[in-house]
């Protein structure tokens, strides 16, 4: 599954979160996404991908399917503030992905707490990835900030 189709599938699979209140395209990268929350916090998301092996860019993106990862427990997405993070964000995005039932999705995860972008990525069947990167974050009615200067909480 290629960004531009990657795109179009997880603005569904993570409006489908019950933390998610509206997913819409952003136009600050080939392939975003911006993400409300219900508590009024926004990510945007730039999303980028490889190929599966031996595949051309002119090739088709022609979907492979097969078993589709075990659901999960969603994680916890705010702390007791009603604040978040981007590592909890990550995670939680993570699992929208896991828990969509997509056949070409061979697995999700979220990047590591130390990484030095937060975000998730996933594993298609058919070898190819997409990374999706955080790439700025806002509080409730806050406007988009400094690329990849994002909020400890938000």
């Amino acid at each position: 599954m290629r960004p531009d189709r990657f795109r179009e599938f997880a603005e569904s699979a993570l409006a489908a979160a019950p933390e998610v209140a509206e997913v819409h395209r952003w136009d600050g990268r080939p392939f975003g996404l911006a993400v409300t929350f219900t508590s009024g916090s926004r990510v945007w998301i730039g999303i980028t991908g490889v190929l599966n092996p031996g595949a051309k860019h002119r090739d088709a993106d022609v979907p492979v399917t097969g078993e589709v990862p075990t659901p999960v427990p969603w994680p916890t997405l705010y702390d007791d503030q009603q604040a978040t993070t981007p590592e909890l964000v990550s995670h939680y995005l993570a699992v929208a992905i896991v828990n969509s039932g997509n056949h070409e999705i061979r697995e999700a995860h979220a990047y590591g707490d130390a990484s030095r972008h937060p975000g998730f990525g996933a594993i298609f069947h058919n070898e190819g990835r997409t990374y999706c990167l955080i790439t700025h974050t806002a509080r409730a009615g806050q406007n988009l900030g400094t690329e990849y200067r994002l909020q400890s909480r938000f």
